[in-house]
């Protein structure tokens, strides 16, 4: 799939779930989201809302594959898989697919439940070996899907309003934070807020790059 943009526009209920009220820290709870939002854009035609107006949105553009979560002051986005692979049927809905294998809700519940459990996630085969036989043949087909989900960069930004913390130094109200991990992350103050579009454009490598203006001079 070259080029597409699907538009979700979700219940109060389900916005919950991409933007919990604990601040998200680790890669399991990123993985979650994704999980989630896969089974979301699978289970549900893309909506004819507006961006202004859309919770969730999935851009494809090349090889960069990217959704995009949007509430009030905050905006942050995720990066899919390069291995995962999106077809969209005629009724609109999309399908996912590894090695040729489609992902169904039965193998997002799998990989939910073994993202949660203790053998995340060093031990798919200790996982495997808890389950009945009938879930044993739905969690042997992740087997190819595994590694692409769990170990790929996931290449996480957040867009944050937050006055309540603003500082104007040290942090800035309008910024952008890269990375997850508090050992990794760091800000990037902006002098504006930043429209949806514009989040969504600095994230397209194929649009007008955009520069940072304030360089210490050589």
């Amino acid at each position: 799939m070259t080029k597409a943009i699907w538009h979700y526009e979700l219940s109060e209920a389900y916005s919950n779930t991409f933007f919990p009220k604990q601040i998200l820290k680790s890669k399991k709870e990123l993985l979650k989201i994704l999980i989630e939002s896969l089974r979301l854009v699978t289970l549900n035609t893309p909506s004819n809302c507006r961006l202004s107006e859309a919770t969730v949105v999935l851009k494809c553009l090349g090889k960069s594959r990217r959704f995009f979560y949007f509430s009030k002051n905050k905006y942050y986005s995720i990066a899919l898989p390069p291995d995962l692979h999106i077809k969209q049927k005629e009724d609109k809905e999309l399908t996912f697919y590894v090695n040729g294998e489609e992902i169904d809700n039965k193998m997002f519940s799998a990989l939910s439940t073994f993202i949660d459990s203790p053998s995340f996630p060093c031990s798919f085969e200790d996982f495997i070996l808890e389950r009945d036989e009938e879930y044993y043949f739905i969690i042997d087909k992740l087997r190819p899907l595994i590694e692409p989900i769990l170990y790929s960069e996931l290449g996480y930004v957040r867009y944050d309003d937050d006055l309540g913390h603003a500082e104007p130094t040290f942090h800035p109200r309008y910024h952008l934070d890269t990375n997850l991990a508090k050992s990794a992350t760091f800000k990037k103050g902006l002098k504006n807020s930043l429209a949806r579009e514009d989040f969504i454009d600095i994230l397209d490598n194929e649009k007008e790059r955009w520069f940072l203006l304030k360089n210490r001079k050589k």
